[in-house]
Formats: C-alpha cells, structure tokens, sequence
C-alpha cells in the first residue's frame, strides 16, 4: 500500500511571480517554533489484486522542542494521525491511528541549499498561498514521470506532486498552518468532534505489577493490537490472557 498526500490546490485567484533562483537553504524552510501547528491531508491508494480503495487520512503535526546539536536544526514534533471520511460538509474521523506521538525531525547542515540552479528547480512566491511566503519547487523527472516537491520558508515541505502518465497525480498537501499569531487555510480539526480516547480507556494498576488491566467503556470501537513499552522506549513482551467485550488482561 502506497501512502500518498490528497492535493488541494492552492495557487490560485493571481498569476505566481517568479523572483529569480534565489533559493531558500534548509535552516530558512525548516525554521520552526515551539508551538508551530501544521495540519496535512492525505490518502493511501490500495492497488493490491485489484483493491482500489482510497483511505483518506487528516495529520496534525505541532513542534514541541526546538534545539541546535553540532550543525544540526533538531526538532520534536506530536503528530495525530486519523482515518476521516471526506464526504460529508465536514470531515469526519472514523478512527485514530496515532494520538499525541512524539517524533525527533534532524536537519543537518542548515545553511546547505538542495536546490539545483539552471535547472527546473525555480521559485515564486503567490500572495494567495501560504500567506504569501517563498516557495522554491524542486523537480526531477524521470520515463514518463515527473515530481515536484514544493517547500516553504517556514512551513517545511508544503506539497509533493507526482505524476505518471499510467496512473495520473497524486499529491501531498499542507492545508493549514499556525506560527505564532499568523495562520493560513482552514484549520479542519476545529470542526471536527476528536474521539476523546482517554475518557473512555482505564488501565489498573498504576503503577502495574504482573498483571494490567484495560477497561474500555464505550463500545464503538475495538482494540486491535497492544504494545508495551518501557521508559526508554523498548518494547517489553507481553500476552494476553483475557479478552472480552468490556476489557483486556494482559501480563
């Protein structure tokens, strides 16, 4: 299954004006704050013995530690990650796949450029998109395929188009963004009612001995899989040794 990202287009209503090639570096694309919020749309395409299925995701990525390690911008981000129906006026969360999960994002060499001059990379900027804010394309293509990958000075990369004359466009697409008091797009989580997990999910005893129990209250939903972990992150092994309708006994 290939993870690809649903494109909302966003240069339209003014014709984009080329400033040259004056590429940004990585420090400027990826100069994030403590509280930078980024929402993503995305779909996963099954082609698997004949499954064309979309599944339709919605990302949530907001940076929660900002820190420089020899010549490296480093970053931790909480990412949710939620299956969603896009067929009603609003969008509608079906499940989660990842709630609150920290992630470590490592950019060495901040002031290196990726753009190549005198090629098809360029840049632009739209006042329209992204609050008007610098966007160098990256392109490189190959038989019968083509991809670009477009950054934005503060918001990372913003979108990544693929195209292939066999199977069409799939695209990846940033549609809102919050940093400090400047927000562009339509901040889609706020419409949407988010499962509240932790009100419906018990575990006991805390601290565990050799036993744990999970008690789930509502019955929309079931478990498919647990993992333990411990302080450092390893996983600890572990069975189940009772599962019913209402909880989990795992030792």
């Amino acid at each position: 299954m290939k993870r690809v990202i649903l494109f909302i287009s966003l240069i339209l209503g003014s014709t984009p004006i080329s400033i040259g090639q004056n590429f940004s570096t990585l420090g400027e694309i990826y100069n994030f704050e403590v509280g930078d919020e980024f929402q993503i749309f995305s779909r996963d395409i099954s082609m698997n013995y004949g499954n064309n299925d979309t599944v339709y995701y919605l990302t949530r990525n907001v940076i929660t530690s900002k820190s420089s390690i020899a010549d490296s911008l480093v970053y931790v981000q909480n990412t949710d990650i939620f299956t969603c129906d896009f067929s009603q006026a609003l969008p509608v969360i079906l499940d989660t796949i990842l709630l609150s999960h920290p992630e470590n994002l490592v950019f060495p060499v901040p002031d290196s450029v990726i753009f190549v001059p005198n090629s098809s990379d360029t840049v632009y900027w739209n006042q329209d998109s992204y609050n008007g804010r610098k966007i160098c394309v990256n392109t490189w293509s190959q038989p019968n395929s083509y991809t670009s990958m477009f950054f934005v000075d503060g918001c990372g990369l913003a979108k990544e188009r693929y195209f292939n004359t066999l199977t069409g466009m799939d695209c990846d697409s940033l549609f809102y963004f919050k940093k400090g008091n400047e927000e562009w797009g339509q901040k889609v989580l706020n419409s949407i009612s988010e499962p509240k997990i932790q009100e419906t999910i018990y575990l006991f005893p805390n601290p565990v001995g050799d036993e744990l129990t999970i008690k789930y209250l509502e019955s929309n939903f079931k478990i498919q899989n647990v993992f333990l972990l411990n302080n450092l992150g390893a996983s600890v092994p572990m069975r189940i040794i009772n599962y019913g309708n209402e909880k989990m006994q795992i030792d």
